[in-house]
């Protein structure tokens, strides 16, 4: 079975300040996405589509040309182009929903600037090839909360509740961090356990998932086209559809460790954390 890498790479970063998810990580200047198809392509992905925006699709081609083999099967989509035209861009399950005209068979979903680990990728080729039921079926492989920290400051995170192997629901929870005392909090001063299951966008999909998409923009549209903030988010549109009995949603959990950039003090912790991966022979010198 064909499995195709999905990567959202369209984001402005207006906290991190800059292009974040072209922002070199690793030794040779690598980005995150490249260890994600370095990971995902040893896992058995064998396609990558990247949704990009116009102004930076031409450093992006030009950064992967020089860093990935040149027999990399990938396919670029600008999400500008889709709808409306907007500054802020609609989302992620707009940017998914670019993606549509050229993605026929089921799909992992990530962020670009987002480091998944090497182990998740195999877990959720093997969620992908699982059979079909009655209605989708998708999946999810989240992180333990207390891995998925910023240590520069408070983060939003996709906080999961799980049973007997499926996704019962989802909940954005903002203004998560570390209090003074140890604790995982969010912005309202609840507190939770280190490892609640977070949803990082780690996500796996079949193609019906457009369908739900093209719906789903359409309504979000009608509702928030005067809205310059509002965002078309994938969490939102898969908990509303698992709530309506029109999807199942697998849900895998992983002890690997989320790396990523939210705030620029956050580059170079993570510069370090990448050169210990390639010390210790993680990675490859050149991927």
């Amino acid at each position: 079975m064909s499995l195709t890498l999905l990567i959202l790479a369209a984001g402005l970063g207006s906290r991190f300040g800059g292009n974040k998810q072209l922002e070199g990580v690793g030794p040779d200047g690598q980005a995150f996405f490249d260890y994600s198809i370095y990971d995902a392509t040893k896992a058995g992905f064998d396609r990558v589509v990247m949704v990009t925006r116009t102004d930076i699709e031409q450093m992006t081609r030009e950064h992967i040309a020089r860093i990935q083999p040149a027999d990399l099967d990938i396919t670029y989509v600008r999400q500008d182009e889709l709808g409306p035209p907007r500054e802020k861009p609609w989302g992620t399950g707009h940017a998914v929903l670019a993606a549509a005209p050229v993605i026929d068979g089921p799909f992992a979903m990530i962020n670009a600037d987002d480091y998944y680990g090497t182990h998740p990728y195999g877990q959720l080729a093997e969620l992908l090839r699982a059979p079909q039921g009655d209605v989708p079926t998708w999946s999810l492989v989240a992180y333990r909360l207390d891995t998925t920290l910023s240590p520069t400051g408070a983060v939003t995170r996709g906080l999961c509740e799980t049973a007997d192997g499926k996704l019962v629901s989802i909940n954005e929870t903002s203004g998560i961090q570390l209090n003074h005392a140890g604790a995982i909090v969010d912005g309202d001063g609840d507190v939770w356990p280190d490892d609640m299951p977070t949803s990082m966008n780690f996500w796996g999909f079949t193609p019906q998932m457009f369908d739900f998409l093209r719906t789903g923009f359409d309504e979000f549209l009608e509702a928030n086209a005067d809205d310059p903030k509002a965002e078309f988010l994938m969490p939102d549109v898969v908990d509303q559809l698992k709530n309506a009995g029109e999807v199942d949603v697998l849900a895998a959990t992983t002890d690997s460790r989320w790396l990523g950039i939210t705030h620029r003090s956050d580059l170079e912790p993570a510069r370090e954390e990448f050169a210990r991966l390639h010390a210790e022979g993680i990675y490859p010198d050149h991927l």
